[in-house]
């Protein structure tokens, strides 16, 4: 599953207080005067689990094992660091 992107979420949010507002000023709801506050701080919220697919736990305990071990050197690949 992908995060949602968070301009999205905000786009989101903003269409759903304006919705209640139109539905507020038309007197067929009530709404409490922090609903909007509580919604804005909302969309800047990750909800969910956003894990890679790719990377497992087996991958991440591989990476402890070897940073532990002193005789293990870990460098960067030069290409990907745009030496070559």
């Amino acid at each position: 599953m992908k995060a949602p992107m968070k301009h999205e979420k905000r786009l989101k949010c903003e269409i759903l207080i304006d919705n209640v507002q139109n539905l507020a000023k038309q007197e067929k709801i009530t709404v409490e005067p922090p609903f909007k506050t509580e919604v804005i701080s909302e969309a800047s919220k990750t909800r969910g689990n956003y894990n890679s697919q790719i990377l497992k736990r087996r991958h991440i305990e591989a990476a402890k094992y070897l940073r532990a071990d002193p005789d293990i050197t870990l460098a960067a690949d030069p290409v990907l660091r745009g030496k070559m």
